[in-house]
């Protein structure tokens, strides 16, 4: 298959590291191609793109949760359309090296990651004061492993997470070591040392958000720059 079009992108990490101009042309050198470093914007329309794209309905409001290792971005949707996002540093590395310090997690560690996730949400709370929210979505990443059915890279449909299964999940993967999550059924090894981060701060925003229902996207960001590429538009500057 020959590839004609290229598009690297570049988000949270890029955008904060000290020695980004070093990595940029280290990785342009290497991949023969220039490397885009897009802001917070760029990346919520990117993401809410994907998003939408599989969302039958778009009425209501949505979050978009896209979990990554130095941040998670929270991007609000109401009735199909962007109102707010935020790029939160309380992604599930950070959150792991910081908290994370025993194994398995002491409850004193998990209460002071789920108080600092608590003291990052408040942003994102204060878009809706009075308004419930319908759906929180997870785009991908950590919410495929979630889902009631097995997401693979071919699905084209939101799939739903039960809340109860996301506590269940919580609570039994936080007494277990390292070397037992990784047996874990349902969970791939390579998940196993970030997952206990990752199922308490998932659990702490539904807990703060309180959304009528947890739904996974297989799209997400790259996905709505591949649509934005098909479609022949770019906003690369708007």
């Amino acid at each position: 298959m020959q590839v004609e079009d290229v598009s690297i992108l570049g988000t949270a990490a890029l955008r904060s590291a000290s020695n980004a101009s070093v990595l940029i042309y280290e990785l342009e050198t290497i991949l023969k191609h220039p490397v885009e470093v897009i802001d917070g914007h760029r990346e919520a329309q990117l993401i809410s793109k994907g998003v939408l794209a599989l969302m039958t309905e778009r009425s209501g409001s949505q979050m978009i949760m896209d979990i990554g290792g130095g941040s998670v971005e929270f991007i609000l949707i109401n009735e199909g359309n962007l109102v707010e996002h935020a790029s939160l540093p309380i992604g599930v590395a950070v959150l792991h090296h910081h908290f994370h310090l025993a194994d398995p997690i002491s409850n004193h560690q998990r209460l002071e990651m789920e108080r600092h996730i608590d003291a990052h949400l408040e942003v994102v709370s204060a878009w809706m004061p009075n308004q419930r929210l319908d759906q929180l979505i997870g785009a991908a990443g950590i919410y495929e492993v979630l889902a009631e059915m097995p997401v693979d890279e071919s699905q084209t449909r939101l799939s739903p997470i039960l809340m109860d299964r996301l506590e269940t999940l919580r609570d039994a993967l936080a007494i277990l070591p390292l070397t037992e999550r990784e047996r874990y059924p349902g969970i791939p090894p390579e998940r196993a040392d970030l997952i206990v981060s990752a199922l308490i701060l998932i659990n702490r925003v539904t807990e703060r958000l309180q959304p009528r229902a947890v739904l996974v996207s297989p799209y997400a960001m790259k996905e709505g720059r591949l649509m934005e590429m098909d479609e022949g538009t770019d906003h690369s500057s708007s």
